[in-house]
């Protein structure tokens, strides 16, 4: 047993211990606060029961909106395919149409996204789902420029407004002896060049 124990220290005593701070970001998962609300790049379908000319699919521009047939201008940025259906059916129905029913479905989310640069094999960016974690991301990339690159990885978010940085221990998440990070949408995960210390 104290063989054991005195094999456990010195094993603490090799690796640097992951910091407490990445710890506590390591505890932490993106909350939905309401998955199906819209950002730019989001593309949905909008259906009007009887009126093919009328339906079709949209993507949210760079201005937040969509241009629908007879109706104009629709602000689509962050509000969720049912708030579409009631913005859409009240303004054809004050104009155009007699109780027209229409339906809104989810095409594809873009604008949640995760990006990887610096050195990897193939930098870019990523659609986000659930789950998705710093050690997928890299994968994603192809993997470390090992040549190039140091042994830890940055994360850089956006928390209530404010940017921050979370410093991810990636060669001791591979090792199993740190939990790996859930991202975030919006995240972005940079591989620093490895630097020699003169």
């Amino acid at each position: 047993m104290r063989r054991l124990t005195l094999s456990l220290l010195l094993l603490g005593a090799c690796h640097p211990a992951v910091s407490d701070s990445y710890l506590e970001w390591a505890e932490k998962s993106w909350q939905f606060q309401d998955p199906g609300r819209l950002g730019v790049g989001d593309s949905f379908a909008l259906k009007v029961f009887g009126q093919d000319d009328l339906s079709g699919s949209f993507v949210v521009n760079d201005m937040g909106v969509i241009r629908f047939p007879l109706v104009g201008t629709v602000t689509a940025q962050g509000r969720t395919c049912a708030e579409l259906e009631e913005d859409v059916t009240q303004r054809l129905a004050a104009t155009f149409l007699k109780a027209p029913l229409v339906t809104c479905s989810l095409v594809e989310m873009r604008s949640r996204r995760v990006s990887v640069v610096g050195q990897v094999v193939s930098p870019g960016s990523m659609l986000y789902t659930p789950g998705l974690t710093v050690v997928d991301a890299v994968a994603a990339a192809k993997g470390i420029d090992a040549t190039n690159a140091s042994g830890d990885v940055v994360v850089t978010r956006m928390v209530d407004g404010h940017q921050v940085r979370v410093e991810v221990p990636l060669q001791e998440i591979m090792k199993g002896r740190a939990p790996n990070l859930l991202l975030w949408p919006g995240d972005v995960v940079f591989v620093p060049t490895f630097q020699l210390l003169n």
